[in-house]
C-alpha cells in the first residue's frame, strides 16, 4: 500500500490530480488496478490513506480514561504525528489534501466520521450513555483543531515543527 501511495503522490504532484488515472499508478507500481480499488477504494484514497489512524485511536481510548477529553485527543495526535517516520511524506500528502478540492472534499467526509466516533468516545468515557450536544461540540472542536494547525503547518511548508504548530493550536484555546 505505501509502494502504491508513493508513486500515486508522485504522479499527482507532476501531472495533477484529475490528470492521474488509476491505471497510471497500477502501470508505475506493477499492482493491478483491480487491487488498488480493493485496498483504496477511490482515487483521493491514494492521498488520503494512512497507516497512523489506527494508532491516533489506540493512544486516545489509552488516555481516554482519567484524562480530559480534549487533552486526551491532542496529547495522541501529537504523539501519533511527531512520532512518524517519515515527515516529508505525510508533509507532501497535507500539501494534496489542502489543494486538492477533491482529495479536500474527500478528507471532510472522513473528518465528519472521525466527529461521529470521537462524540460516541467522548460519552461513552464521561459515562453517558448517549452522546449530548457537548459531546459533539468537543469532537467538533478537537478535529477543527487539529485541521486548522495542519492547514497552518503545511502552509508553511513544514518550517516551524509539527508539534509546536498543534500545541499552539490546542493551546490557543484556553484564551476563549
Amino acid at each position: 500500500m505505501k509502494l502504491v501511495q508513493l508513486e500515486a503522490i508522485k504522479l499527482i504532484e507532476t501531472q495533477g490530480f484529475d490528470s492521474t488515472t488509476i491505471e497510471q499508478v497500477s502501470q508505475s507500481t506493477g499492482v493491478s488496478p483491480s487491487t488498488i480499488f480493493r485496498h483504496f477504494g477511490t482515487k483521493e484514497n491514494l492521498v488520503l490513506w494512512d497507516e497512523l489512524d489506527d494508532r491516533i485511536e489506540k493512544l486516545l481510548l489509552q488516555k481516554l480514561p482519567g484524562t480530559p477529553p480534549l487533552t486526551a485527543f491532542r496529547d495522541a495526535v501529537l504523539t501519533a504525528l511527531t512520532e512518524q517516520e517519515d515527515m516529508d511524506l505525510f508533509l507532501r500528502r497535507t500539501k494534496l489534501i489542502f489543494g486538492t478540492p477533491a482529495i479536500w472534499s474527500a478528507a471532510a467526509h472522513e473528518d465528519r466520521k472521525t466527529r461521529a466516533e470521537l462524540t460516541k468516545a467522548f460519552s461513552y468515557f464521561s459515562g453517558r450513555r448517549k452522546p449530548t450536544i457537548k459531546d459533539s461540540l468537543l469532537a467538533a472542536t478537537c478535529m477543527s483543531t487539529l485541521d486548522v494547525a495542519l492547514d497552518t503547518w503545511q502552509a508553511g511548508n513544514g518550517k516551524t515543527k509539527l508539534g509546536s504548530v498543534i500545541e499552539q493550536a490546542f493551546d490557543s484555546l484556553e484564551s476563549f
